[in-house]
C-alpha cells in the first residue's frame, strides 16, 4: 500500500498543465474530490492483493466537474465514482457475473489520473510522463 500511496502523493503534487489541457483534483471545489489515492476510483477498489487490476482510462473532465460543482455529490465523493453512470454499473455487473466479485474485491485506478479539459468523451492528448502507463508497461509493479 505504501507504493500506491506514494504514487498518489506524486499525483497530488503535480502542477496543472501550463496550457490547461489537464488539472489536478484539488483544482476543483477546494479539493473536494481529491483523495490519498492516485484516482478517486481507488477509494472503492483498493485491494492491493487482488489478482484482478482494472485500469480505467481517465476519471472525468472539466465539463463534468463544473456540473458536479453545483452540488455536493456525497455518494460519489465517498465511493470515488458515480454509481448511476452506466460504465460503473456494467463494470460492477461484469465483476459479479464473471468472477463473483464486488468492486471492493479488486484494485482499480485510472491510467491518466488527472481531470482533462473539455468533455469526458474527448480524445485529448495528455502528458505520458504524468500517466501511470509507465507503471504498467512490461508488467511493471505499482
Amino acid at each position: 500500500m505504501k507504493k500506491i500511496l506514494a504514487i498518489g502523493r506524486k499525483r497530488r503534487n503535480a502542477p496543472n498543465a501550463d496550457d490547461r489541457r489537464y488539472f489536478n483534483f484539488h483544482y476543483f471545489r477546494n479539493g473536494f474530490w481529491d483523495s490519498k489515492f492516485v484516482s478517486p476510483y481507488t477509494k472503492s477498489a483498493h485491494n492491493e492483493y487482488s489478482p484482478i487490476v482494472i485500469v480505467l482510462q481517465d476519471w472525468t473532465s472539466t465539463d463534468d466537474m463544473r456540473r458536479k460543482q453545483a452540488y455536493r455529490n456525497e455518494p460519489s465523493k465517498i465511493l470515488g465514482y458515480t454509481p448511476t453512470r452506466q460504465t460503473n454499473y456494467y463494470l460492477k455487473a461484469l465483476l459479479g457475473l464473471t468472477y463473483h466479485l464486488n468492486l471492493d474485491d479488486v484494485f482499480a485506478t485510472n491510467l491518466f489520473p488527472f481531470i482533462k479539459a473539455g468533455r469526458t468523451v474527448d480524445g485529448n492528448e495528455y502528458d505520458e510522463n504524468l500517466s501511470l502507463s509507465n507503471s504498467f508497461r512490461d508488467g511493471g509493479e505499482i
